[in-house]
């Protein structure tokens, strides 16, 4: 009987299921994502449509098109937690020569980014955001 750990699928793949399931993880452990003042407020302004210019209003925007889905600070934590995992992803890839390429991990598990990374704030949607451009920038460079 052949061994699925040593086949070609298990190999290309691994990575994949590895974020996939870390991030199934974290996404559980922070449920349902913690929220300030602040993000009450952009929550209650992509409910009503209502936008103020103290926040910025591209976050509101898209947790206005989420709350389509799914209202709740849920997804936009789901949305939170597919750019640090996409972005680690994408630097598993790129870097497929290197035999310390999961080390890439520790940025995702470091407590300080595990504990931020679960709190709804623009701060951390934006950080992460340029986390996962760069990321891909990375990824379709090398």
């Amino acid at each position: 009987m052949k061994n699925i750990f040593y086949t070609e699928f298990w190999h290309k793949y691994y990575p994949v299921i590895l974020c996939f399931i870390l991030l199934v993880f974290h996404f559980l452990s922070a449920y349902p994502g913690g929220m300030s003042s602040d993000s009450f407020d952009q929550y209650q302004q992509s409910i009503s449509g209502n936008y103020n210019s103290h926040h910025p209003s591209l976050m509101s925007i898209v947790w206005s098109l989420i709350n389509h889905i799914h209202q709740g600070p849920q997804l936009m934590l789901l949305v939170d937690l597919a750019f640090l995992w996409g972005g680690i992803l994408l630097l598993l890839y790129a870097d497929q020569q290197n035999k310390y390429r999961y080390l890439y991990l520790v940025i995702a598990l470091s407590p300080n980014i595990l504990s931020q990374s679960a709190t709804i704030w623009k701060d951390v949607v934006f950080a992460l955001g340029t986390f996962f451009c760069i990321a891909t920038c990375i990824f379709f460079t090398y």
